[in-house]
């Protein structure tokens, strides 16, 4: 169809990256015929308090995790670490669980053996 109408389809790719790759992206060969081929819409960092209902959102579908763990410390230090960024959010989650996991593991192994 798009033949007989002598149209040319286009490929149509969304990213997420982190903004060191924007630089590459935009310098890269990707782009080099075609000045209009290619977007960038950069999403503003999340506000400290954004971070927070952004965890407990990500981190509460199903009641899986406890938010308690979540306090407020915990939160802003994750919002400083990551600038606000919901990729690397994302990745000091998982680590602050799976860190959070080790020592409660630690702790009933501790009181099992007393």
């Amino acid at each position: 169809m798009l033949i007989n109408a002598n149209l040319t389809a286009a490929l149509h790719i969304c990213l997420f990256c982190e903004p060191i790759f924007l630089n590459q992206l935009e310098n890269s060969s990707i782009n080099y015929d075609d000045t209009q081929s290619l977007h960038i819409i950069e999403i503003p960092k999340l506000s400290e308090k954004q971070t927070e209902h952004y965890i407990h959102h990500k981190y509460s579908k199903g009641g899986v995790i406890n938010l308690n763990i979540f306090n407020d410390k915990i939160i802003k230090k994750i919002h400083q670490v990551s600038y606000g960024m919901p990729g690397r959010i994302n990745d000091l989650c998982e680590q602050y669980l799976k860190d959070f996991e080790k020592k409660s593991s630690f702790k009933r192994r501790k009181v099992n053996t007393i």
